[in-house]
């Protein structure tokens, strides 16, 4: 092939590999960094208006999103994302249904307000403890925030 050994302008002569140069021609990370800020941004914001469903969805995004980082860092370093994952997703599918069921069979009238309440208290709680595990899944997959030693000599006087 003609191009096989075309050495773009911007590569130096020691990036080439095997003869020819090897340039990824997509790389989806930036993509999906992308995806999880836009993610975030929006549960922050309906969690604040207090739309519940939606940061549920967002959240459940955000997780098929970080679910095969979760999975590799369960297989490489005996960490348990997934199985901590798995058992706040049941929590969650749980209070939906305990709070249609006691809805229909024990509350009606005045008295539906006060389940609102403890629901959706428990129902937010849930959500927070799943966001903090998905912001760790994102964390030590190496697509959160890069933090710096502030003992660096690089920074500004």
């Amino acid at each position: 092939m003609a191009f096989r050994n075309y050495k773009p302008a911007f590569m130096s002569e020691g990036e080439m590999v095997g003869g020819g140069f090897e340039v990824s021609s997509f790389n989806d990370a930036v993509y999906q960094m992308k995806r999880l800020d836009f993610c975030w941004i929006t549960i922050a914001r309906n969690r604040e208006m207090g739309k519940l469903n939606v940061v549920r969805w967002k959240l459940d995004s955000v997780e098929a999103e970080l679910r095969y980082d979760a999975d590799k860092m369960d297989r490489e370093r005996s960490s348990t994302f997934i199985t901590r994952l798995d058992a706040l997703n049941k929590k969650i599918r749980n209070a939906d249904f305990k709070f249609t069921l006691y809805k229909v069979k024990y509350y009606s009238g005045d008295d539906e307000h006060l389940l609102h309440q403890a629901y959706n208290h428990f129902f937010y709680t849930l959500l927070l403890e799943k966001e903090v595990l998905l912001r760790e899944v994102q964390q030590e997959s190496g697509k959160g925030s890069k933090y710096k030693s502030v003992d660096d000599d690089d920074m500004m006087d």
